[in-house]
């Protein structure tokens, strides 16, 4: 069992690193040569989109696991402390990173609150903070 485990997390690393090898290609091909798609289109409306139904399979994911979802309602709402926690330190983490690295404090919040999540805020913080704090983003989370 822990070798198919293995074997599926090995099988998935693959296709992310391909998913992006090859999104990069598509967009630096598109921008230099082909021009098919404009800019604006893919940073604004496509990038919302694909946030947006990330999110939403993700609460449904989570909606659909019982177990998870029966340990929170039988835990009530100390559930809570930990996930704030680990928020306030972060930020903390982040404001600290930020006053001594010298950059935009917003940024530096923003990166500190992605929590792991490379997917979403690496993009999103790009969008909103130019590509240098995005790439950070994506490293750091």
């Amino acid at each position: 069992m822990e070798s198919r485990k293995k074997n599926g997390e090995s099988t998935m690393i693959k296709y992310v690193i391909a998913a992006l090898a090859l999104g990069a290609t598509a967009g630096y091909l598109n921008n230099n040569f082909l021009n098919i798609i404009p800019n604006a289109l893919v940073s604004d409306q496509l990038f919302s989109l694909s946030l947006t139904v990330l999110l939403f399979v993700f609460g449904f994911s989570f909606g659909l696991d019982k177990n998870a979802v029966d340990k929170m309602k039988k835990t009530g709402p100390k559930i809570l402390a930990f996930p704030l926690f680990v928020a306030v330190g972060s930020l903390l983490g982040g404001l600290i990173a930020g006053l001594i690295l010298g950059i935009n404090m917003a940024g530096a919040l923003a990166i500190s609150a992605g929590y792991g999540w490379y997917t979403l805020s690496a993009p999103l913080i790009g969008q909103l903070f130019g590509a240098e704090l995005g790439t950070l983003a994506f490293a750091t989370n």
